[in-house]
C-alpha cells in the first residue's frame, strides 16, 4: 500500500521486496548457508546490479536475490538533469511512463524502477528461452526508511539467507 501524497521519487532510501509468482525458486538455491544462483538468478542479479546505469540519481544500498525473492535499499537522490541516458544491453529502459496508464508512477519513482527492472528480467529470460513460465508477482512491498531504520534492515537483508530455514517451513 503506497503512503498517500507521497511522492515515491522523492529522495530517500527505500526497503523493496518483490518476489516470483506463486513464491517458485526461479533465482536459484540455498544449501548450508550458501546461496547457489541459478541462470535466472544471474541473470537478475546483472540487471539490479545495473539499475544506477539507467536511473542516474539512484544507489543500490544493498540488497540479497534469495531463490524466490529480492530484498533491496534503494537510495534516491535529488534529480541531476543529465542530456544523454545509457542505453541498456537489454533493450531500452524507459525513463517515464505514460501517466494515463497509472497516474502514480511518475518518472524516477520506485515503481517505476522495479517495473523496469523486471520487465528487463523477463524479456531477458524470454529472448533465452521463449517458452519459459518465468513470472513476476505482480505487486511489490515498500517501506520508506528513516534513519533509525536503515541499520535494522541492512542486517535483516545482509542475514537473509542464515536466516531461511528458519522462515521457510514448507
Amino acid at each position: 500500500m503506497r503512503m498517500k501524497g507521497k511522492d515515491y521519487s522523492d529522495p530517500g532510501m527505500y526497503f523493496i521486496t518483490f518476489n516470483t509468482k506463486d513464491w517458485i525458486h526461479w533465482f536459484g538455491e540455498i544449501k548450508e548457508g550458501q546461496i547457489y544462483y541459478s541462470e535466472i538468478g544471474i541473470l537478475a542479479q546483472k540487471i539490479f546490479e545495473e539499475i544506477p546505469n539507467h536511473f542516474s540519481n539512484t544507489i543500490i544500498d544493498t540488497y540479497i536475490i534469495m531463490p524466490d525473492h529480492i530484498h533491496a535499499i534503494i537510495e534516491i537522490l535529488p534529480v541531476v538533469p543529465i542530456d544523454i541516458l545509457a542505453a541498456s544491453p537489454h533493450g531500452a529502459m524507459p525513463q517515464a511512463i505514460n501517466p494515463h496508464h497509472n497516474p502514480q508512477w511518475k518518472k524516477g519513482t520506485i515503481g517505476v524502477i522495479i517495473n523496469q527492472f523486471k520487465s528487463s528480467v523477463t524479456r531477458e529470460i524470454r529472448k533465452q528461452n521463449p517458452n519459459s513460465t518465468f513470472a513476476w508477482q505482480s505487486k511489490f512491498h515498500d517501506h520508506i526508511l528513516r534513519c533509525w531504520d536503515i541499520e535494522r534492515v541492512r542486517n535483516y537483508i545482509n542475514n537473509n539467507i542464515q536466516n531461511w530455514g528458519k522462515k521457510k517451513k514448507k
